[in-house]
C-alpha cells in the first residue's frame, strides 16, 4: 500500500517535471552553465511557470492536456493547502503509520 501510494506520486511528479520540461526546452537540453547559474534558470522556468498559472488571463495551453489526465495538476495552491493541511500531531500520526507499516513489510517478508 505505502509502494503504491509512493509510486503514484511519484508518478504525478515525473508527470509533472515533463509537461514543464516540454514548455521550458532549456530544461531538455542544458547549456554547460555553471551549477549556480543551472539553477538560476531552474528557478526562473519556475517563477514564470507560476505566474502564468496563477493567472487566469493567461492560458497555458502546454498544461490544459495533462490536467484533463491528472486533476491534481490544475489543483490551486490555496485547495492544495486546504487538502494537504498538516498539523504537528497529524505529523506524528503519519511518522507512526509510516512505522507500523515499515515493521509490517518487514515480518511479512521475514
Amino acid at each position: 500500500m505505502f509502494n503504491h501510494a509512493h509510486s503514484s506520486l511519484r508518478s504525478v511528479i515525473e508527470r509533472s517535471f515533463g509537461v514543464w520540461k516540454k514548455k521550458w526546452a532549456i530544461l531538455r537540453d542544458m547549456p554547460n552553465y555553471s551549477f549556480d547559474k543551472q539553477a538560476r534558470i531552474v528557478i526562473s522556468t519556475m517563477t514564470l511557470h507560476n505566474f502564468i498559472r496563477r493567472h487566469p488571463s493567461r492560458v497555458d495551453i502546454d498544461f490544459i492536456e495533462s490536467e484533463q489526465r491528472d486533476p491534481c495538476l490544475g489543483m490551486t495552491s490555496q485547495r492544495r493547502e486546504e487538502d494537504c493541511s498538516f498539523t504537528a500531531a497529524g505529523v506524528e500520526e503519519m511518522i507512526a503509520l509510516r512505522d507500523i507499516i515499515a515493521d509490517q513489510v518487514f515480518e511479512a517478508r521475514a
